[in-house]
Formats: structure tokens, sequence, C-alpha cells
């Protein structure tokens, strides 16, 4: 079986869908991997770009932006860390985190370190509880 790496713009078309050509060709890779036709994967670093991008480009925020980053990591890729960004997602209003504050603070706690420093009182209040 052919493996494929998705970058972010593909998921990006795939989930705005905002460029026809574009949109209609991720839809047919992701129906690929859906048939078993092909094994997508991609980064960590994807999903915080597309988070970034729906962000700051896009004006997404809230339960909005946080049901399309649960839409991409339910599509039919292999995420690095992958039970790692659903938790850091889902925890993203329960602390009033950005992505990569929620995502620090779920990877530091599943390391079992004893200490967070950071120099953000939040996140540090959040982790000594």
């Amino acid at each position: 079986m052919k493996s494929v790496f998705v970058d972010t713009n593909v998921f990006l078309r795939f989930i705005l869908g905002d460029v026809a050509t574009q949109t209609e060709r991720a839809r047919k890779i992701f129906n690929e991997a859906i048939m078993s036709h092909v094994k997508l994967h991609t980064s960590t670093i994807v999903i915080f770009e597309i988070y970034w991008v729906l962000k700051s480009s896009y004006d997404f925020f809230g339960n909005d932006l946080k049901q399309k980053l649960i839409q991409v990591l339910q599509l039919t890729v292999e995420f690095e860390n992958h039970e790692l960004l659903v938790e850091a997602i889902n925890q993203m209003d329960k602390y009033n985190f950005d992505l990569e504050d929620s995502y620090n603070f779920i990877y530091a706690k599943t390391l079992g370190v004893n200490e967070f420093e950071t120099f953000d009182q939040k996140l540090l209040r959040k982790f000594n509880k």
C-alpha cells in the first residue's frame, strides 16, 4: 500500500472547502484512505499549523475552532501523538488555554514531571493543582 504524508494546506482545503479544485483533490485523497487504497500520515506540527491558520486567518475561536480540529483528527490519517492531541484539544476550553499551552500541559502530565517551569502564571497554577 502506498504511504503519503498530508500537509497542512490539504487539510485546510478539505475542512474549509474554499478552493473548489483543491477541495475536490483533498476529498479524493481522504476517500482513498477510507477505502484503504493509501495510508495517510501527518505530524503534530500540522495540527498546530491548522490551529494557527484557522484562528489567525479565518477567525475561528472557541467551540467552532475545537470542532474543526476534532474533525481533522477523525480523518483516516495517522497522527503523531494522536491521543495526546485529542486530549489537548478537548482540554483547551476547560483550562482556557491555547492549543500549544494545552498540549504542553497534557504532555508534561504524561511525562510525570514534578515541576513545570514557565513564566505563564495561569499555566503554572493549573499544573500545580
